[in-house]
Parts: C-alpha cells; structure tokens; sequence
C-alpha cells in the first residue's frame, strides 16, 4: 500500500519504512534503478561511486508535514571525453539540491503569488512545510514563465507606474486581444521602451495616454504602427485646464439676481426705503437739535417771566447747570456730530470696530458725548444690516464647485444648479459660458465619433483667447493624430489603467520585497503560469 503511494511521487522509489512523529512523517526510500544516464553527456553508467542520504520535503499528510529521506547513490561516468568523472542519481520529482519536491515548490508559488511571502509563510508553516519568506521570494524569482509568443502580439496597450513616486517608473504591456499582462519594463525612457517594443516584431497598434515620451518610443521601434490616444485621458486634461478656468473667473461663492417681477421690486423698494431711510441717523439728531432749541426757548422765557433759575430748572425737566447755560446769550445750540457723519459712515463700510471709529473721530476734532457718538453708529449698522439684507432678497448664492460640476455633468444631472441658474451665471460670467460649452462641444465629438470635426473645433477654440484651454488645445495639436485615432477608434487604455492598479496591490502586498525581478515574475506568474 505504502508502495503503490510512494509509486504516485516517483516511480523509480522504493519504499523502506516510515515513521511517525507528534508534527511530521519521516519515509525512508532508495533507488529501484539499475542503470542511470549522465546528465551531462547522456551515457550509460552502472558503476556506483558512493552513497549518501538526501532529505527533502514533500506535501503533508493529515496535517503532518512530510519528509523523505532518500539514499542517493553517486555513479562514475564511463565515458571518458566527458568533463565530469561522477554525478549523482537524479529523479524527476525534485531538482537537484532541492530541498522540497517540485509539487510542493508547485503549491508554495500558486500561495505566494496571491498573497505576501510574510503572509504565505504563515500559512505554510502551519502544518505544511517551514519556509522562510525569503526563500519564498527566491523560488518566485527562479520559476520560468511561460511568456507569451512575441511574434504572435499585434494589438498592445502600455501605461507607466511608479515604483516611487516622482523618482523613477517602470512600463508594463497588455495585450488588447487577450486582456493579459505580457510585459513589464522597468523604465519609460524613449531610448528603452523603444528597444523592448522592438522585440514584438508584429505590433500594428499601440493605444497610450498622451505621453509624447511612449509616442516618440513607439515611432522609433515601429514607425507604421497606428498609435491611440486615450479617450479618457484627453477629457481628463481638457477638464482640469476648464476646471483651472472656472477657478479664475469665480469666487468660491457669488450671488446672482433672481429672475423677479420688475413691479414687485419697485413696490418692495418703496417700502423699503419708507422704512429705512438712508440718513435716519442723521434725521434723528437734526430732531434732538430743535429738541433742545425748544428747551432753550422755554427756559429763556421762563427767565422773562422773573422765574428763579432753580424754578425754570424744576419747570423745564433740567438740571441747574443746564438752565444756568441755557441762559447765557452766546449759547446756540448745534449737532456736534454732523461734521464727521461721512467719515464715520465710511469707518463703518470698511467694518471698523467702535473704538478706532472713536479714535479717529476724537483725532479729527470732535467735542461731543461718547454716547452720542456710539448711538449714531450703533444706528447706522442696524440700517446697514437691513439694507444689505433687503439686497441679498432678490439674489441667490452659488457655490463655484457646484458650477465646475458642469464640466462633468450636463445642467439636469448637477443637483445644486438649474438650467435658469446656468443661463444667469452664464450671462454674469462669459467667459464660464465660453468653457462650457468648447468643453461639452468636444465631448459631442469625441462621443459620436465624428474626428473629422476636430480641426473645425481646435480653430473654435483658440479663437476664445482663453490661457487655459489653449493650453490644452496646444497638447492636442502635438498629438493630433493619435487624439483622432482614439475619436475614431474603438480601443483605449482601460486595460492599462486596470492592471496598473492590479500591480500596484501586488507591489504593497509585498512589503518592500518588490525588486523589478520579483515583481515581474510574480505578475506574469499570475498571467501565465509556469
């Protein structure tokens, strides 16, 4: 029985014994051969040299890990021309100087290309086979990849991802047809991207983002390919440059009019201004003045009359230093104020708090009462405040990142905006209208697939003189060709961007083990097999 198992690992073994042990299995087997090949020259030998015994792992049993012991022979070769005098018996069940038979080495890298080699040899010393994450990462470097037939790709992809960002990158390939990874470069400069395409020698089409560095590549391996700009990444671009537009011509907030009733507004402004006069400060202390004049008067005729002062005192509601200078002759009353009513107005337009208005008043020369003076102001900020609030009534305010909505988004789908709205914001800033419509004018194109409306549409739009989008529009003129291909053409960089961010998992997964050598196997490993 236990020879009919052994049989199932390798057919030229021999079961001996076995024993069993509280985390492992130990088998102990020879050699049922009688006669072996040089690996090196192929002749025939039946001369043992010497014997030795060799341990290697193999797949677990009920949660045991297992380990053969094997008595390996060493034979002399009997040719003479060849290099080698002895060699040791080899079976196909493992490799020479393997530790781990090749179905364990099998089920090590289909673990180690799913998850970390931290993370796999976690799992695999679990009752499986102890292995270090490091040597993980060396079976992974040594498996040969069954790459594809370079001869046989036609139609390609290609993106750059960053193995650190903003310091050095590398490419990768993705063949259109079958949707896979082929090929990982670990460099975008032209000189070497331009080299590894060249090893296709049957590319006929090349869909890229806008990058003239992977243009200029492609031109020099293969000058008759179609290249392929990629749709996504051209809208993209055109909406950053609008999106940098609406940026400059817009506040982060504004308020536009309200479409309302030219008849409702006047009466409202009528019953406005009935209840907000726009010098009521002012109104109300001219009154306080013939106030006092009045006062002056009584008092003044009450001394006619032979009143005491005390009595006119008494009589006018005054104190006695009042009546006293009330009497005097030189005595007029006056608005101590009205000269520097304006300059306080103009301190409150500009938000000044109450003691630098006070300040500068004082500075300016005025004698009155500080409570006249923080009356007056106290006042005009309420009619300020109610002013400025009868003249938001008839706007609405517009948040700016509702209106770069629009780039995206046609009028109906932007939650925040109606199509009214739009118009007025329009209206109120030509400019936006300008970009939104050359923005949604090239997604009409791009959409229907009409290319041959691009050059009417890159005249359009450098004849609006705004820096922004000629700016784009100056890119698309150095990529036009390729820009009318992905208008035209069915293909774009899907996939590309798709499995850039499936290598972008792998690589963190990987914790810092990621060498272009590791990371290329690991992927391609995943596509292919080995």
């Amino acid at each position: 029985m236990l020879q009919e198992i052994i049989e199932l690992l390798d057919e030229n073994l021999i079961y001996h014994d076995h024993q069993i042990h509280a985390e492992h299995i130990d088998f102990f087997v020879h050699s049922r051969r009688q006669f072996v090949l040089c690996p090196y020259c192929g002749y025939t030998s039946s001369r043992i040299h010497s014997r030795y015994t060799r341990s290697f792992y193999d797949l677990p049993i009920q949660g045991k890990m297992v380990c053969f012991f094997l008595l390996n022979r060493k034979y002399l070769c009997l040719n003479p021309e060849c290099h080698h005098k002895t060699f040791a018996e080899r079976f196909d069940c493992i490799m020479p100087h393997s530790k781990k038979s090749e179905r364990l080495q099998d089920i090590i890298v289909t673990l180690a290309i799913e998850v970390s080699s931290v993370t796999a040899s976690k799992i695999l010393s679990d009752g499986f086979v102890d292995i270090s994450p490091s040597s993980i990462c060396n079976l992974l470097q040594k498996k040969t990849v069954n790459l594809v037939d370079k001869a046989s790709v036609r139609k390609i992809c290609i993106d750059d991802f960053a193995f650190k960002k903003g310091h050095y990158y590398g490419s990768i390939m993705i063949d259109i047809d079958t949707g896979r990874i082929i090929d990982l470069l670990d460099s975008r400069e032209v000189d070497e991207v331009a080299k590894w395409l060249a090893t296709y020698p049957n590319i006929e089409l090349v869909s890229r983002d806008g990058s003239l560095q992977y243009a200029a590549a492609i031109t020099k391996a293969h000058p008759n390919a179609i290249q392929v700009s990629d749709r996504f990444h051209v809208v993209k671009n055109i909406s950053e440059h609008s999106k940098d537009g609406f940026k400059r011509e817009l506040p982060a907030s504004f308020r536009i009019e309200t479409e309302a009733d030219a008849q409702d507004i006047e009466s409202d402004c009528c019953v406005h201004f009935e209840c907000h006069g726009a010098h009521l400060p002012e109104k109300n202390y001219m009154l306080s003045v013939e106030k006092k004049q009045a006062i002056v008067e009584q008092v003044r005729s009450l001394a006619k009359d032979g009143y005491s002062i005390a009595d006119i005192a008494k009589e006018a509601g005054i104190c006695y230093a009042t009546a006293k200078k009330y009497l005097n002759t030189d005595f007029v009353p006056e608005n101590k104020l009205e000269p520097y009513v304006q300059k306080i107005d103009e301190m409150l337009q500009e938000r000044c708090k109450f003691k630098e208005i006070e300040t500068a008043i004082y500075k300016a020369g005025y004698t009155g009462s500080t409570s006249i003076l923080r009356t007056y102001t106290t006042q005009q900020r309420k009619i300020m405040k109610a002013e400025n609030e009868y003249a938001l009534r008839n706007t609405e305010l517009i948040q700016r990142k509702d209106v770069i909505s629009l780039i995206y988004r046609q009028v109906a789908q932007v939650k925040n905006i109606t199509a009214e709205q739009a118009e007025r914001i329009f209206r109120e800033y030509p400019v936006v209208g300008e970009i939104y419509g050359i923005v949604h004018s090239f997604k009409d194109i791009m959409f229907t697939k009409q290319a041959d409306k691009l050059d009417s549409w890159i005249e359009a739009a450098l004849n609006l003189g705004i820096s922004e989008i000629n700016s784009c529009v100056n890119g698309i003129i150095r990529d036009l060709e390729a820009v009318k291909n992905g208008i035209a053409l069915k293909y774009n960089n899907g996939l590309a961007e798709g499995s850039v961010n499936k290598l972008k998992v792998i690589k963190r997964i990987m914790y810092g083990r990621s060498s272009f050598k590791l990371l290329r196997n690991k992927i391609l490993l995943r596509e292919f097999g080995w």
